[in-house]
């Protein structure tokens, strides 16, 4: 499974929405590969392994000295 992501695209700069909503991605393919189905009253595991995947972004991005180009948007 990748994610990739673009922090030199300063035309549509990184930021923490893109970074959550590719993490929402990657956790449904995830979940589609492995056999879990979602259950819409029982989002936990849902909400663990979309910040389980923002973490390790995040950490890769710290990693290579990149979090400078990442945007928070408030």
């Amino acid at each position: 499974l990748f994610i990739i992501l673009n922090p030199y695209n300063t035309s549509n700069p990184l930021h923490n929405g893109i970074i959550t909503h590719e993490a929402v991605h990657a956790t449904f393919t995830l979940f589609a590969k492995i056999g879990i189905e979602l259950k819409t009253l029982d989002s936990e595991v849902m909400a663990y392994h979309t910040e389980w995947f923002v973490d390790r972004i995040y950490a890769i991005l710290k990693k290579l000295n990149l979090l400078d180009k990442v945007v928070v948007k408030k």
